[in-house]
């Protein structure tokens, strides 16, 4: 009975680690956004080391849910399975855009923006969804 109560606030503890706000994911995330606005006339524009250092502390933080995540114990190791299988799309999506960003305003910049932006979508329909079986 107690390894079951356990279990099922494993899965409470992992549904509270996605609904906590995370002030350092946000703060990282609008720095990283900043990149996003370029210009025909300036395809280089929001380009900085801070974007860059957004992007990067955005994943990192993916990264460290994942791992507190991965440890905790639940009886929905499906449910589990499903949040950390989202959570490294993130990550790849966010690669994705580190790596479109210094092609700029480009035909192939463009491309590879469009690209990312749709891992991160499907990767945050599929986190909505396995948060959804956490309950």
């Amino acid at each position: 009975m107690a390894r079951r109560r356990r279990r099922k606030s494993g899965a409470r503890r992992i549904a509270d680690i996605l609904d906590t706000p995370q002030t350092d994911l946000n703060r990282a995330m609008r720095s990283a956004g900043k990149g996003f606005f370029v210009s025909e006339e300036n395809p280089e524009a929001g380009l900085s080391r801070g974007t860059y250092r957004g992007i990067r502390v955005v994943r990192a933080e993916y990264q460290s849910m994942r791992r507190r995540i991965r440890r905790i114990e639940t009886g929905r190791e499906d449910a589990k399975a499903d949040v950390l299988d989202a959570l490294k799309r993130f990550d790849s999506a966010l690669a994705a855009y580190s790596k479109a960003l210094p092609q700029g305003n480009t035909d192939a910049g463009v491309a590879a923006l469009v690209t990312a932006a749709r891992r991160a979508k499907r990767a945050s329909a599929d986190l909505e969804k396995a948060r959804g079986l956490l309950t």
